[in-house]
């Protein structure tokens, strides 16, 4: 990133590094504003290569006030720059409707397509396909290597050429891949299966117990933990086994939640703070209001809370699911994974069914 900087202090940069945006813009009415500041940009830019060429020269002489100029007036041309940037985004969007001007993402890559040889581009796009795949990688190779050594050559072919067991070991590499693959896909259906059938059983569960054993009446978390008493026989014991589990249920919930935040902080929001400070603000922002609001309104008011939090996820849902609907039906953005005809009718379809018992919940809760 920064020889990339220092590169377009010497050599001009686009005024828009996403070219098929600048294509889209030069197509309407707009081009010859664009060429327009395209040429005052590319004024500015002359001037702000003979002003880093000053500056490169301060450093090297050790003339503090020829560096002191030079870097006040390197500031000005650039922000001269920014302003050129800034018109030029402000033009596209009012001649194409919908798009993001956002083109940071832009820069590295076309810098690359622009300036790096074909072969280099094609070196590049491999080393960033071996960095993401090397932890993987390693493990497949180690089990490769496990099995034609410790296996293959000792009990299926033994005193064969080396190329035999090196041509042995790619075909397992390919096999235990495949392998990873199928139970990665493996594992996340039978989890959600599991997780499904383990709610299903917890409310079988309980149901069956509190009948069973005269409590019909419970509608509250803080009756819930009389499940236990059958099998602690007391319940001292089943209420403290049951504060437990519920406060290591939180603390898994609340460390979900405050991870997310660190995450959109960081990266959505590119709020940049140190490490220590966003575990603790995220951390403080997910505690906080539920303990202020325990001290105000007491056991009772605790569980009118827990009600009400389970109210709005449920409101949220429809907030959620509606933008998926659209995102995963619109072919500008899935391409050839867009949802089929039928799929868009049943998204649609459960999407309305969401959205009208969420009305009715809150329809019931307000009137």
């Amino acid at each position: 990133g920064i020889l990339i900087f220092v590169f377009y202090q010497f050599h001009q940069a686009p005024l828009i590094h996403n070219v098929s945006l600048r294509d889209k813009a030069m197509q309407t009415e707009a081009s010859a504003e664009i060429l327009d500041l395209e040429e005052s940009y590319q004024t500015v830019f002359i001037q702000r290569r003979e002003a880093a060429g000053q500056l490169v020269n301060a450093i090297q002489s050790g003339n503090q006030t020829q560096l002191s100029s030079s870097k006040e007036r390197l500031r000005e041309i650039q922000k001269s720059e920014v302003e050129l940037r800034s018109k030029t985004k402000e033009t596209i969007k009012k001649n194409v409707p919908g798009v993001n001007t956002q083109d940071k993402d832009y820069v590295f890559i076309n810098f690359v397509m622009t300036y790096l040889p074909h072969g280099l581009i094609g070196l590049l796009l491999a080393v960033v396909f071996s960095a993401a795949m090397s932890s993987m990688a390693s493990e497949l190779n180690a089990l490769a290597s496990t099995t034609v050594i410790d296996i293959y050559k000792r009990s299926v072919k033994p005193n064969q050429e080396d190329h035999h067991y090196v041509r042995a070991s790619k075909w397992m590499t390919v096999g235990w891949a495949v392998f990873a693959i199928f139970f990665a896909s493996l594992d996340s259906t039978v989890s959600l299966v599991l997780a499904f059938f383990i709610n299903a059983f917890i409310l079988i569960l309980a149901a069956s117990a509190f009948n069973k054993n005269g409590y019909q009446n419970v509608a509250d978390i803080t009756d819930a933990y009389h499940l236990l008493d059958p099998i602690l026989k007391t319940a001292t014991l089943s209420s403290t086994l049951f504060a437990v589990a519920l406060l290591a249920a939180g603390q898994n919930s609340t460390l979900t939640g405050t991870i997310s935040g660190q995450v959109i902080m960081e990266g959505f929001l590119n709020l940049k703070m140190a490490a220590w400070l966003r575990r603790l603000l995220t951390r403080l922002l997910a505690i906080l209001p539920a303990l202020f609001f325990i001290l105000w309104r007491g056991e009772k008011g605790t569980s009118d809370l827990l009600v009400l939090s389970q109210v709005i996820i449920s409101m949220q849902l429809s907030f959620a699911v509606v933008p998926l609907v659209l995102f995963t039906n619109d072919k500008n953005k899935m391409g050839e994974f867009a949802n089929s005809f039928f799929l868009k009718i049943a998204a649609w379809m459960v999407t309305s069914i969401i959205i009208v018992l969420n009305a009715y919940l809150l329809w019931t809760l307000i009137f």
